[in-house]
């Protein structure tokens, strides 16, 4: 009820969502629906943002896309620098 009232989050807690794919298609479809692109010409890019990172301002919305936190990685790896 909270989203009714105050709207979308500034970001999305991506393990409490019990089918993921339905949230990333709907971030899909209003991106493809704002830029006017078809949504089968669009794919994800995801960005690690550290936790001391100023770089970025997660208590706003981005200008596009999402914020999410709660997504686990497992059986891989990546260098952060």
């Amino acid at each position: 009820m909270n989203w009714v009232t105050n709207g979308a989050p500034e970001n999305f807690w991506l393990s409490g969502f019990f089918f993921t794919l339905s949230f990333f298609t709907g971030v899909k479809q209003n991106y493809s629906r704002f830029n006017k692109l078809p949504i089968d010409s669009l794919d994800f890019d995801f960005e690690v943002i550290p936790d001391d990172s100023d770089a970025y301002d997660t208590s706003k919305k981005p200008e596009s896309g999402c914020y999410i936190y709660g997504l686990f990685l497992e059986g891989c790896r990546f260098d952060q620098d």
